[in-house]
């Protein structure tokens, strides 16, 4: 584990699905990109994605884990507490280290993420940044998610885990041992979408993450990110992104 020496440090990871545990000398927030990490905090369990972050105050004993293709946007604090860089809030923290945040923190995340260099970002940007992310954490305090629900949390992890297959809803709520009623229920209240919608940003992570990090052909990478052939990928892709598969992997090729 490398120990962050500036005040704050963002970076990009990805995580295996075995379990780790371990703690360190400075506070961390961790922020889903895509799929989930399952934490578990000085004995406080829950998942890291969608819209729930994870807050660990410095010494704090946490367990982790990845699912499926995943990515997270990585703050370290290295700076000693105060009044002015969120005493309270990390306080608060060690009693609630899961807290939900809005669209806007979304947005900032991917913004950062895609100006992260595999060395991470330091320096006066991470420091503005992170006083961000801190302050916008600090007012979700208040409405801290629990857990997911155990039929949310099986239909994401099988819909990361099949993203390539021809999944249907029916198909999904039956994993997950509800409804299709209820399906679109759980969905709506802790993620804002609905499980298409959903499966389709976790295809679209899944494909980003190839692009990075192989030289797979487009139409490989297509058919594994569960698109029906490279044509119906490079619309999608251009629609969400802007710019076709190829034009993506020149910009953010060599990842890891």
């Amino acid at each position: 584990m490398t120990v962050p020496t500036e005040p704050a440090h963002l970076a990009l990871r990805r995580y295996a699905r075995e379990t780790h545990h371990h703690a360190h000398p400075h506070h961390q927030v961790v922020l889903p990109l895509a799929g989930t990490l399952e934490m578990d905090v000085d004995g406080r369990g829950g998942d890291v994605t969608g819209d729930c972050a994870a807050v660990i105050p410095r010494g704090r004993p946490h367990g982790f884990a990845g699912s499926g293709d995943n990515a997270f946007l990585i703050l370290d604090i290295t700076a000693p507490p105060s009044p002015g860089n969120g005493r309270e809030f990390w306080q608060a923290a060690a009693e609630q280290p899961f807290v939900r945040f809005d669209a806007s923190l979304h947005g900032l995340c991917r913004f950062m993420a895609e100006r992260i260099g595999p060395d991470g970002l330091g320096g006066v940007r991470s420091e503005v940044t992170g006083s961000m992310i801190v302050e916008t954490l600090a007012r979700g305090l208040d409405t801290v998610p629990a857990a997911l629900p155990r039929p949310l949390a099986r239909a994401v992890r099988f819909m990361e885990s099949h993203c390539s297959e021809a999944l249907t809803v029916a198909a999904i709520a039956r994993e997950a041992g509800v409804g299709t009623s209820r399906l679109f229920t759980l969905f709506d209240t802790h993620f804002g979408t609905s499980p298409g919608r959903y499966l389709a940003r976790q295809r679209l992570h899944h494909a980003r993450w190839l692009l990075e990090t192989t030289r797979r052909p487009l139409a490989e990478i297509a058919l594994a990110s569960g698109y029906a052939d490279q044509s119906t990928f490079t619309r999608a892709f251009r629609r969400e992104t802007g710019m076709p598969p190829a034009a993506y992997r020149r910009r953010h090729g060599g990842r890891r």
